[in-house]
């Protein structure tokens, strides 16, 4: 994934009753970038409704909860 703040990260993840979890396994940066150590994702399906959170460790920010979002599917 490229991020417009000038990082990509390569994730692995798995799969588990509608939770996927994934884990940045190669995080790169460009010379202006801020540094980030660590990333972590997770995707939750429960019937109509998507969930995602991410979790960031970045410069001395030690791996802490940054995101969420929630979608519901119309029907």
């Amino acid at each position: 994934m490229s991020q417009p703040t000038g990082f990509v990260e390569i994730q692995r993840g798995r799969l588990s009753h509608g939770v996927l979890d994934l884990v940045a396994v190669v995080l790169e940066r460009s010379p202006d970038a801020k540094p980030v150590h660590e990333l972590k994702r997770r995707f939750v399906l429960d019937g109509d409704t998507l969930t995602y959170d991410m979790w960031m460790a970045h410069a001395d920010t030690p791996l802490t909860h940054h995101l969420h979002a929630q979608l519901q599917r119309d029907t």
